[in-house]
């Protein structure tokens, strides 16, 4: 707290101020900060709209035609998705872990702005860029008219007189953050966008609109933010913490960039990593990155010692796009730490993939398997010189000895750091239940797609 007379610090306890010889009341206590409250507050408000905004994107994800992926980017649907995300912000308001001052101040803003209204205005330069796009399209014959967007009524039906209306000019270029949630569904447009200058115009429109989405999450949680300030609790704005989140993804990059070399600069990057996890022990991004390092440098101690089983540690990209297609299935924070083919060439169409949270194996024309690694029990993991034996479960025509010291490691490792909460209930990823098409939590259900 502060002196009210002149200002100066001062102790709780103290019923005078030394400097100036005022008695109390000194002051205001300042809001106070809790780190932990403050990543949770900031991760589970993350999540909540990620969600959202993924939940916009099925029908993105399942086109196949010019037509099916410009109704799938629809404007109002995007809207539409995120308004029911800031209305759902509400469930977080039950969730007893988050500070009280933020539970209230959220649950408030969930119920009873006029959400439509204000993301509306906010995203409202860039679906005009997205109906002007998708217009020239119509006019030069490349699409069928009736998949045009009627985001002008909309913007009309749904207009904003508010402040928000003044914060859409605020918005900027944004960090790639939480485009990583959702960045990946471009690929379902980049073919098609390489035929037209109209249609390459159409895919940046639509970058751009996904990014101001992001814009105007950000915007909200520093609306949540000062609210909380006001009330005792200190958070800082979006920006800080999309900072120190990107800081995490790019050593990240890094690390998975470095996997295979010898020359330690893997090892200088993970120092790095570690050093921001001291500084920041409670933020998600920065646990799930050195999670990540940890598991690597296990995998390279097993397979860094020479060149035949160096090539396994990661994956290329081509036989990442082909094992996707054929056997392995990723949940949006998973990445592959290791790959065995047992083709010829290679290709990714078969084999046994360790990944951060599971093993997933395919043999020839037998069905996937995938099991997380707290599914498996070390004493049913075994090897000879040609089969590698999970569970029961027999794979052939692989580096056998390589492939069960990774894993053998990777579990070790698991059993003592088992890594950041993947669900809200507090299960780590390895924990999950790996389905056809989903995981699932097997302490509270929870269902995640796949990527």
């Amino acid at each position: 707290m502060r002196c009210a007379s002149c200002g100066e610090l001062l102790q709780p306890s103290w019923n005078l101020c030394p400097f100036c010889g005022t008695r109390a009341p000194l002051g205001t206590s300042a809001p106070q900060s809790n780190p932990q409250a403050m990543w949770a507050a900031w991760s589970r408000y993350d999540k909540q709209l990620a969600v959202g905004l993924m939940a916009s994107m099925g029908d993105v994800l399942k086109a196949e035609t010019d037509a099916e992926l410009i109704e799938g980017f629809r404007p109002s649907r995007l809207i539409t998705a995120l308004a029911k995300s800031m209305r759902e912000l509400r469930v977080l308001g039950a969730q007893s872990e988050l500070p009280a001052v933020f539970r209230a101040v959220v649950l408030d803003y969930a119920t009873h702005e006029p959400h439509e209204a204000n993301i509306t205005a906010l995203l409202a330069p860039a679906t005009a860029e997205v109906h002007a796009a998708v217009q020239a399209l119509i006019d030069a014959g490349d699409i069928d008219p009736s998949v045009a967007d009627r985001v002008t009524q909309y913007v009309e039906e749904h207009n904003a007189t508010d402040s928000f209306a003044q914060a859409a000019a605020a918005l900027t270029p944004l960090d790639p953050g939480l485009l990583r949630v959702v960045g990946f569904v471009f690929t379902r447009w980049s073919s098609h966008a390489k035929s037209s200058a109209r249609k390459q115009r159409a895919a940046e429109a639509w970058a751009a609109m996904l990014m101001a989405s992001i814009g105007a999450a950000n915007q909200v949680w520093n609306v949540l933010a000062r609210k909380c300030v006001a009330k005792g609790l200190l958070l800082p704005e979006a920006a800080e913490l999309r900072g120190v989140e990107e800081r995490a993804h790019g050593l990240e990059e890094q690390l998975t960039a470095q996997a295979k070399l010898p020359d330690g600069t893997f090892e200088q990057t993970l120092s790095g990593a570690l050093a921001l996890a001291r500084e920041h022990p409670y933020a998600s991004p920065v646990s799930s990155m050195v999670n990540l390092g940890e598991m690597l440098a296990e995998v390279r101690a097993q397979l860094l010692g020479s060149w035949l089983t160096r090539i396994s540690i990661g994956i290329e990209d081509e036989a990442l796009t082909r094992a996707k297609q054929h056997f392995l299935r990723l949940i949006p924070t998973d990445s592959v730490l290791a790959f065995f083919s047992t083709t010829v060439f290679g290709q990714g169409k078969a084999g046994l993939a360790l990944t951060t949270a599971s093993v997933q194996w395919k043999v020839a024309d037998e069905e996937p398997h995938r099991l997380g690694y707290a599914q498996i029990r070390p004493d049913r993991v075994s090897w000879s010189a040609t089969h590698l034996q999970i569970d029961g479960h027999s794979i052939g025509d692989i580096d056998a000895d390589a492939a069960g010291r990774v894993l053998q490691g990777c579990l070790r490792l698991l059993a003592v750091r088992p890594g950041p909460p993947e669900c809200v209930c507090g299960a780590p990823r390895h924990w999950l239940v790996f389905g056809p098409t989903a995981t699932r939590c097997p302490g509270c259900a929870r269902r995640t797609d796949y990527l």
